[in-house]
């Protein structure tokens, strides 16, 4: 190899390394601006390329080796740090469960099934055969409402928001609903949903669907933040357990979605047991988890995987779960840490004056334009 290119190739890997390192750290500074934002994304693929940075820097660098190699460990170790708790050699946060009384087991289907999608009758028949109890389905227009209409036949229970803005929704249950509630809760025109169902031994399980707005160019993700941490007071102020789904474009090792975790004292069901990427897995070592299924203690995980996604930018997440302690998660005595509180309401009073800035400027894209 000639000098000139090894020259190359080693300015080229440390160059890469500064970048991944500053990369992997301005997400941590607390801020909403919606490109930092989205840096949480692909740390996986941040690391894979630190890793690779290393070995070239190892390869073509002979002074200052040893100080290139310390900045390519701290950049693997800024994205391994928050990633290695949704892989396998992290401990589970939920515990596996390998039988389950059928009175006691839940599946649910979180399906964004992108509201340009056409492929209709396989997305119905991919559903259908899984068979879950409880189908969280998202960018649903009055078309998708249609088309999923025969789920209603396993699946009685339950009520559609159809929205031509990609933030519709339908939550279909096997389960008698208690009660139901369909909220916009930040945005005027993003709904998420409330729900109770009843158990076939009687018991109550309250459900959270949720599909806040992504980081896009030009918009902070407040909104976004506002929304998940707002949803661990609709678990912690329910005496039942409790299961929150969704789309929640964002993914679970982002400083939001830990938050909402410590708040809610829910586990996230990947924790311990792989990456399950939901978004873009149509180019492969492109995708992350924008899909999550989070759960309180009350609950151990019987199984969970992706599904084809026939035609949409998501792969469905599934997850069954096995109510095995029927029991409120929460004691009047448990406490939060102040300090997380002190956080979450920062959160919220940045998303609302977000919202309140952009409805007043005319900004607020997720709007559906009224009728003629």
């Amino acid at each position: 190899m000639s000098s000139r290119l090894a020259k190359g190739l080693r300015l080229l890997s440390q160059i890469v390394l500064l970048v991944l390192l500053v990369a992997g750290a301005l997400p941590l500074l607390d801020v909403d601006i919606w490109w930092v934002r989205s840096l949480e994304f692909p740390r996986l693929q941040f690391m894979v390329a630190a890793i690779l940075a290393a070995v070239a820097v190892a390869v073509f660098t002979r002074r200052s080796t040893f100080l290139w190699l310390a900045v390519a460990a701290a950049a693997i170790g800024l994205q391994l740090e928050r990633i290695l708790p949704y892989s396998p050699l992290y401990p589970s946060g939920m515990p596996d469960i390998e039988h389950c009384e059928a009175e006691r087991e839940i599946s649910v289907i979180v399906a964004n099934v992108l509201q340009d999608n056409r492929h209709y009758r396989r997305t119905l028949n991919e559903l259908n055969a899984v068979g879950a109890d409880v189908i969280l389905a998202l960018e649903t227009d009055q078309a998708w409402q249609e088309a999923l209409a025969p789920l209603r036949a396993d699946l009685p229970y339950g009520s559609a928001v159809p929205l031509d803005n990609t933030y519709g929704m339908i939550l279909y249950s096997r389960f008698p609903l208690v009660s139901e509630t369909v909220r916009y809760v930040v945005e005027p025109d993003i709904p998420s949903i409330l729900a109770e169902f009843s158990l076939p031994e009687g018991r109550t399980v309250r459900f959270v669907g949720l599909h806040p707005r992504p980081p896009l160019p030009g918009k902070d993700t407040g909104t976004r933040d506002a929304e998940i941490v707002l949803a661990a007071g609709d678990v912690t102020a329910s005496p039942h357990p409790t299961i929150v789904a969704g789309d929640m474009n964002n993914v679970p090792w982002s400083e939001t979605s830990e938050l909402f975790a410590s708040l809610a004292k829910v586990k996230e069901t990947r924790e311990g047991r792989g990456n399950y990427p939901t978004f873009f897995p149509g180019v492969p070592g492109l995708s992350w988890p924008l899909d999550s299924i989070y759960a309180t203690n009350n609950f151990e995980l019987l199984a969970i995987e992706t599904l084809d996604r026939h035609g949409s930018d998501h792969e469905p997440l599934y997850a069954a779960l096995c109510l095995t302690d029927p029991d409120p998660p929460y004691e009047e005595q448990d406490a939060r840490d102040p300090a997380l509180n002190e956080e979450a309401i920062e959160e919220v009073q940045e998303g609302l004056e977000q919202q309140a800035e952009e409805v007043a400027k005319g900004e607020d894209e997720t709007m559906t334009p009224e009728a003629d």
